[in-house]
């Protein structure tokens, strides 16, 4: 690996880079990468866990609004059954973001006022919930809609039209361009997309010293 690429981890010098992309885009690769880089990685869909705990807030204003049948005994909401309805569904899925989006962003900014660094903030909804505003620049991760059907069916199971439900709930690519410094192509292997990342990191490293 290039050590150009590695980012100094001072609390004066904290850099966020909003990271973003559709479902299957490989966010979670790019995040991996970086974290090699001695980024610290903010995960909103660890966050979403977090939010969606038994006794919470949102655990609690889910219950409220979709009924009892998607938790368990346990008090945990069922992720795959809420899914399976707000995917199919526009407005069940927007009673549901209305209830979880603020959640996550209010702890998300928090994670980001802790950190130090190089701080990268992980969501596929940058964009739509406004994480990109906290955000010093935004990178996305774009792939073939060919190669990101094909990922998220092994990877989760699902039916080609569960994928299509779920990239068509989200914004295209090219709305999150218009917010996009960085655009990282994730449909080869994984030493071109490794390459992509620590080109963007030094030509951020040498912006940032310019």
């Amino acid at each position: 690996m290039q050590e150009e690429g590695k980012m100094e981890n001072k609390k004066e010098n904290k850099y966020v880079i909003g990271l973003t992309g559709g479902i299957g885009a490989g966010k979670s690769t790019v995040s991996s990468v970086l974290e090699e880089y001695g980024a610290t990685i903010i995960d909103a869909d660890k966050l979403g866990h977090e939010v969606y705990e038994p006794g919470s807030e949102v655990n609690c204003a889910i219950r409220n609004m979709f009924g009892e049948d998607f938790f368990d005994e346990a008090g945990f909401l069922i992720r795959p059954k809420l899914g399976a309805l707000v995917f199919s569904d526009a407005s069940a899925l927007q009673k549901l973001n209305n209830i979880v989006h603020p959640a996550i962003v209010k702890l998300a900014a928090e994670r980001a006022a802790r950190s130090d660094g190089l701080v990268v903030m992980d969501a596929a909804l940058l964009i739509e919930v406004g994480l990109h505003e906290i955000c010093d620049e935004v990178w996305l991760v774009t792939v073939r809609d060919d190669v990101r059907i094909d990922r998220v069916m092994k990877r989760n199971g699902f039916t080609e039209q569960e994928v299509r439900d779920r990239i068509n709930s989200q914004i295209s690519d090219e709305e999150r361009g218009r917010y996009a410094s960085v655009v990282l192509d994730n449909s080869g292997g994984l030493p071109e997309l490794r390459e992509q990342i620590i080109n963007a990191l030094e030509n951020l490293n040498n912006r940032r010293r310019a």
